[in-house]
């Protein structure tokens, strides 16, 4: 008589735990390219900070310090930029994991 010992898992349940590994790494990968979108938000907010802050300073008439914000703006703009780019092109890759 074969008898089951519970600290081993069964077959099945070995099948079950490779399946899980297996959703995991799929949504970890999925994880990567939601953070690169997430970072590209936080880029795009800086950038708009940014542009209000030269722009109050533009106001005033202080033109260099305007100036100083309106380039760190375009920093954050081509950064976001970039962060959206790879997300995008890391989203098409998932499509055709999936398939």
């Amino acid at each position: 008589m074969v008898t089951h010992d519970p600290l081993r898992p069964s077959n099945s349940s070995r099948k079950d735990h490779f399946i899980l590994e297996t959703v995991g790494a799929n949504i970890l990968k999925g994880t990567g390219m939601h953070k690169l979108h997430r970072e590209a938000a936080e880029q795009h907010e800086l950038a708009a900070k940014e542009h209000r802050t030269a722009a109050e300073h533009n106001e005033k008439g202080d033109n260099p310090t305007g100036n100083w914000h309106t380039q760190r703006a375009v920093e954050y703009s081509n950064r976001a930029y970039e962060l959206a780019k790879e997300a995008h092109n890391k989203s098409g890759q998932v499509g055709v994991l999936g398939a």
